[in-house]
């Protein structure tokens, strides 16, 4: 399973063409760089990533990698004690709340109404996306889907208190096991439950990819909160519309999945036909109403940060009402005109991918070396909407930190109690490991 603590360090390629060993260097200015516009309209024309290196920055000092990543990963983990009054908790709840529901009916108006709003059409990868992992489920029976039924959100709290949405995962939230001290505190309430439901038969199961994973621990916890069983791919299998859990040589009815493997590894006979880890036939069973799946297949789509670039628009077109929480910009590498402002003005901006669950490590323009922006580059003519560009924190602002909330939306919105608190990074986003 991929997710937000893994694959997360982006890659040095030892085949980037780099004539010789060149020194790998650190620098404080990045010159304005036209290479973009001077080959032609789109990043994907030849740039040599030698000639990148050379305009990139002057040779000083080798850089020591390793000290580097255990300065940062140092910096990530030392938490820092941070509260919220109770006028940004009350932001938090509604704002939130807000974008759940937003969220839910515009996920419902594409697969239940078969119809793309413009704003996301007008977006190649997210075009994309909505004909890989939607467009097979619109011919789905099923009245309502609990698209936000748990989720996490990333918070940035500037220093002088103002809160701003960075990221949202509805499809493999991590971390909800740092708040096990908040359970049931003052409320009576455990961390995560179960969607009522009545008049169903059979059990509920947490399908994971294997307990030897790194999110092994987090999905065994969310099995015990729950006080479900786990389950691996092969544990079920789908007869008609129902599935079933083979147990002690007997077949027991599964009503319930909570699953915990990707989108596109759920069902190979619906997606990816070479995963190993997921159900065959468990979209058409969930199309059909044979079983329920926590969280539905093709809720990743509104995890990519594109999506949630649209979410205002949402709130608007689908709840009528104003945003009540701003939400981080976000500048599409696919346009070409804006990747060559990008390039231009590299040292203002964070590269990330488009999708966090599958992430490369992020670049940032003020600290990245001649070696790493070489290596952006060739991803970026590979396939440039696979990334965005955020701004960088004005040099000289207090950073503020970065918030993982936790909440959940069944039969009503719930803010779970407490939250992740780590330093943020220079765009304002969360670490890249939990």
């Amino acid at each position: 399973m991929l997710r937000e603590g893994d694959n997360s360090m982006m890659a040095i390629s030892p085949k980037t063409g780099l004539s010789g060993n060149p020194q790998t260097i650190y620098r404080n200015q990045v010159p304005f760089l036209q290479a973009a516009a001077a080959q032609g309209t789109s990043i994907q024309q030849a740039i040599k990533p030698e000639d990148v290196v050379q305009a990139f920055c002057t040779p000083s000092k080798p850089a020591d990698f390793s000290s580097r990543l255990a300065s940062d990963a140092q910096k990530s983990s030392s938490g820092a004690n941070v509260t919220l009054d109770e006028t940004q908790r009350r932001i938090l709840d509604r704002g939130l709340r807000q974008r759940f529901e937003a969220i839910s009916a515009c996920l419902d108006e594409i697969v239940c109404g078969r119809r793309v709003p413009a704003y996301l059409r007008e977006c190649g990868f997210l075009s994309s996306r909505i004909r890989s992992g939607l467009q097979p489920l619109t011919d789905s029976v099923r009245a309502e889907v609990a698209w936000t039924w748990f989720g996490s959100t990333d918070i940035h709290l500037k220093a002088n208190g103002e809160l701003t949405v960075f990221d949202q995962n509805f499809s493999l939230p991590t971390g909800l096991q740092a708040l096990s001290s908040f359970a049931a505190e003052g409320q009576g309430l455990p961390l995560l439950s179960l969607p009522e439901k009545s008049g169903t038969r059979g059990i509920t199961v947490l399908l994971t990819p294997g307990a030897f994973t790194s999110a092994g621990p987090g999905n065994e916890f969310i099995a015990n909160s729950l006080d479900i069983q786990t389950a691996r791919g092969s544990d079920l299998c789908v007869r008609g519309n129902s599935v079933f859990l083979r147990m002690s040589g007997k077949e027991l009815p599964v009503s319930t999945i909570v699953r915990r493997i990707d989108d596109d590894l759920l069902d190979p006979n619906c997606f990816r036909p070479d995963s190993l880890v997921g159900v065959p036939g468990l979209v058409k069973a969930w199309k059909y109403g044979g079983v329920d799946v926590l969280s539905p297949p093709g809720v990743s789509l509104s995890s990519c940060r594109t999506f949630g670039k649209y979410i205002p628009d949402m709130i608007l077109e689908f709840l009528g009402e104003e945003p009540i929480l701003q939400s981080a910009s976000v500048l599409e590498c696919e346009d070409p005109s804006v990747l060559r402002h990008v390039m231009a003005n590299v040292k203002n901006y964070a590269i990330r991918t488009n999708d966090p669950l599958h992430p490369a490590r992020p670049f940032f323009g003020r600290t990245g070396t001649a070696v790493e922006f070489a290596d952006l580059l060739l991803r970026l003519r590979k396939n440039p909407a696979a990334y965005v560009a955020r701004p960088l924190l004005e040099e000289g602002d207090a950073p503020g930190h970065s918030l993982r909330v936790f909440a959940t939306m069944m039969n009503r919105f719930r803010l779970i109690p407490g939250f992740i608190s780590r330093p943020c990074q220079p765009d304002g986003g969360a670490p890249y490991h939990l």
